[in-house]
């Protein structure tokens, strides 16, 4: 199904063949340059270095004891998809995220997995610092995710980054709560010169999903030694359709209703009709020993997806009366009067596959009438049944800022304070408030939510000559993290219990109720953490390395894990290597504060609406619910590296 495109959208494009011949301009001279850096880049690919997964000098891909992949901005230029989730599907291994046509908030923020674990099972860090939670929660997660909360790693462009290293083994002592799958961090570009703008335009085969992307990127001095790199994109996409009809909507179309849509259910990708990406990076040298650092982010994006497909007779709460004595189904009607008073409205039976046609019901649709005044069913507003629209404006942003260095007396320091901030606010059309009767709106607003994080860190670094091979390299730090998730009602009419609730009619907007006044409100809770790290070669082939992280949490406790990982080098072209850690995944303040009701499907095929409530509210208590708990874990990984003269480079690892 294609939309009308926006005015913006339409501008944008007209431009798009004057802004691809301006950037081959602008990029022209550098080519040559580029063309170079690649080639010797090429000769020596395994020796890519990255920072996770260590707190001493940075290694290589072949020389860190745990699995670690480093994928490069070119990587990401050659690929065909614009969404970051999808390029780290293509070339991280046990990374994987689905599509979700019609899966709640999912549609809004996909949940993504790293090694068969949820989404929020993976800490994300950006240049090295921890990386902020969606304020979308998982509900329907595909029993993988499901109730993660995760970040959203789709509000990072591609043309930020520098290259992105991901490390597949369990981090937790190392990083902290969510590294039990690994970490990936997403490392910007800090060029001061340069830069590159690109435009990008596609649809499918089908006629479908019509999308357009600018993005730039450009490096600037700051003073003398000092950098500033901004990146700035801009993207629309159309919804796509690859649905069949359903049965049960030919199935009225063959009866003779003609108010069916065809299709009746949309199943393809959503409409992006806004999204917008700015991310910079800053730093600059105090001294020949220290250094300042800034960045951060602003994005926006408002998204559109279906939801399944109400059907005028069956729907319950909306249009299903249940059956009479003879197990006739009958017809959901309204008494706007009240029952028992004034004029009473006829039964009506649905007793063919089209109730329009049925005489009882031509009685309640006549508004001339003092019955059809009286009586209503929402097949007078939607005679063929209805399908909501479902999604929301999503608002990320963040800033970094802190300094680094080394002290006289061979210490280094990085102080810095992280703040973070995610918030969707959700909107849902083409769907009733049913117990509000004929006065319902169409559109709603149910609700709000923001996820807000702000972190302190001190870590300090130190070499030790204790008169082994190298020194011994001892890292040790503290980290102070508060965080909040707060949220807020929807309009009115998204929750109201109307005058028809008492009568069958269903409460809150159909698909998603909006949040209650009642149920508004913030929660928050606050963590510390204090880790030691260390690493050394006990021969000259030899490393070994432990990490332990102590953390306690105000809301349910503390908990202390630890790591120990080893490499040893067998020859000039093989090693092998080792991890054993222990970790932990504490429940993150949403997930024990959140409310929710969502429409799925039953297990008798049916669709029903689920509640999702707090461990702690009376009902929960009631069904037996408790207090959440952390996740416990140990991670087990094994593998060798093979590093040969004819500049074959393998890695084999076992992971579990």
């Amino acid at each position: 199904m294609k939309t009308s495109v926006s005015i913006l959208t339409r501008h944008l494009r007209a431009a798009l063949t004057a802004t691809a011949a301006l950037s081959v301009m602008a990029v022209t001279p550098a080519i040559a340059q580029e063309n170079e850096t690649q080639e010797a880049a090429a000769k020596d690919d395994f020796e890519k270095i990255a920072v996770v997964g260590t707190r001493a000098a940075p290694r290589s891909v072949g020389d860190s004891a745990v699995p670690i992949d480093i994928i490069s901005d070119e990587e990401f230029k050659n690929q065909g998809s614009t969404d970051m989730v999808s390029m780290l599907q293509t070339v991280v291994p046990s990374f994987n995220v689905n599509e979700q046509p019609i899966n709640d908030a999912s549609t809004l923020v996909r949940p993504a997995n790293l090694r068969g674990m949820a989404s929020d099972h993976t800490l994300v860090l950006v240049n090295g610092k921890r990386r902020h939670r969606s304020a979308v929660i998982t509900f329907l997660g595909g029993g993988l995710s499901d109730g993660a909360q995760g970040p959203d790693i789709s509000v990072i462009p591609a043309f930020a980054l520098k290259q992105v290293e991901v490390l597949r083994d369990g981090a937790a002592a190392q990083y902290g709560s969510d590294a039990i799958a690994g970490v990936v961090n997403f490392v910007l570009k800090d060029a001061s010169e340069g830069g590159v703008a690109e435009a990008r335009y596609g649809s499918y085969y089908e006629g479908d999903g019509e999308m357009m992307q600018v993005s730039g990127n450009i490096g600037l001095p700051l003073g003398d030694d000092g950098f500033a790199n901004f990146t700035a994109e801009y993207r629309t996409a159309d919804p796509t359709s690859r649905s069949v009809q359903r049965d049960d909507a030919a199935g009225l179309i063959a009866a003779g209703n003609t108010f069916v849509a065809d299709p009746a259910q949309i199943w393809g990708n959503p409409e992006i009709k806004d999204d917008i990406k700015l991310f910079a990076n800053l730093g600059m040298e105090l001294s020949n020993s220290s250094e300042a650092y800034l960045f951060g982010n602003y994005a926006e994006r408002e998204v559109e997806g279906g939801f399944y497909y109400r059907n005028p007779h069956t729907r319950g709460g909306v249009n299903d009366g249940g059956v009479d004595d003879d197990g006739t189904p009958l017809l959901l009607v309204g008494d706007l009067d009240g029952v028992g008073t004034g004029v009473q409205c006829p039964t009506v039976r649905i007793s063919d596959g089209n109730v329009l046609d049925d005489a009882d019901y031509g009685l309640i649709a006549d508004n001339s009438t003092a019955v059809g005044a009286n009586c209503f069913a929402f097949n007078e507003l939607f005679p063929g049944g209805f399908t909501p629209r479902f999604g929301g404006t999503i608002t990320d942003m963040s800033l970094v800022f802190g300094t680094k260095g080394e002290l006289a007396n061979e210490i280094g320091y990085d102080v810095s304070v992280n703040l973070g901030q995610n918030e969707v606010d959700f909107a849902i059309s083409n769907t009733v408030n049913p117990s509000l009767g004929p006065a319902t709106p169409t559109s709603f607003k149910p609700g709000r939510y923001t996820q807000s994080e702000q972190t302190f860190d001190l870590g300090l670094t130190k070499p030790i000559d204790i008169g082994m091979a190298d020194p011994l390299f001892l890292a040790g730090g503290f980290q102070y993290r508060h965080e909040s998730y707060e949220s807020f009602a929807g309009d009115t009419a998204s929750y109201e219990i109307g005058p028809l609730a008492s009568q069958g009619f269903g409460i809150g907007s159909n698909g998603f109720p909006g949040l209650s006044a009642r149920s508004q409100g913030e929660a928050s809770r606050h963590n510390i953490a204090f880790y030691l790290d260390a690493e050394m070669y006990l021969t000259e082939n030899f490393l070994v390395a432990g990490a332990v992280r102590y953390e306690d949490f105000s809301d349910f406790g503390d908990t202390t894990k630890g790591k120990i990982s080893a490499r040893w080098q067998l020859t000039d072209t093989l090693a092998l290597r080792g991890a054993f850690s222990t970790g932990f995944k504490a429940p993150t303040i949403g997930q024990t504060n959140v409310r929710n009701v969502t429409t799925a499907f039953g297990t008798d095929g049916e669709l029903i609406d689920r509640a999702t409530l707090p461990p702690t509210d009376p009902i929960s208590v009631q069904k037996g619910g408790t207090v959440l708990t952390p996740e416990e874990s140990e991670s087990v990984s094994f593998g060798v590296v093979a590093n040969f003269d004819n500049g074959l480079f393998f890695t084999a690892q076992s992971c579990s």
